[in-house]
């Protein structure tokens, strides 16, 4: 949330051919909080800072559909700086495998999430790997 004006520009960019799709979306956040003293600005100047905060970044992706044994293989990349006033900026790498049992109406998901660089200075929470299991039925 945002005490002031907010600009968002986004965009993405989806090619599919035959069963391989790729996709790219970047996003840039624009931020002018009224208060000088709000904590987005990370405590730095209004003669550093200017009165404004950016943020944003981009994700790309690869999917295959291999319909013919009803499986779908994803491989993401991330890369996010949710404050330009903050020291750092966090890459993500994402792998999954679907199982189709009824199209995408009924699928098992496997994915997995691996931290490729962390912010740990703004976000203190130390991320590890990551696995997630889960079942999407649609009705």
């Amino acid at each position: 949330m945002v005490d002031g004006k907010k600009t968002i520009y986004g965009g993405d960019f989806i090619a599919k051919y035959k069963g391989i799709s790729f996709l790219f979306e970047a996003d840039i956040i624009h931020a002018s909080p009224v208060d000088p003293e709000d904590p987005l600005f990370e405590g730095t100047p209004a003669s550093f800072n200017n009165g404004v905060v950016n943020a944003g970044g981009f994700c790309s992706g690869l999917n295959y559909n291999w319909e013919k044994i009803r499986s779908v293989f994803s491989l993401q990349y991330e890369d996010v700086n949710g404050n330009d006033l903050a020291p750092g900026f966090e890459q993500w790498l994402y792998v999954a495998y679907a199982y189709k049992f009824d199209g995408f109406r009924s699928v098992l998901k496997i994915e997995y999430y691996k931290p490729l660089k962390e912010d740990a200075i703004s976000d203190p929470l130390k991320y590890t790997d990551e696995v997630r299991i889960g079942y999407q039925i649609v009705f």
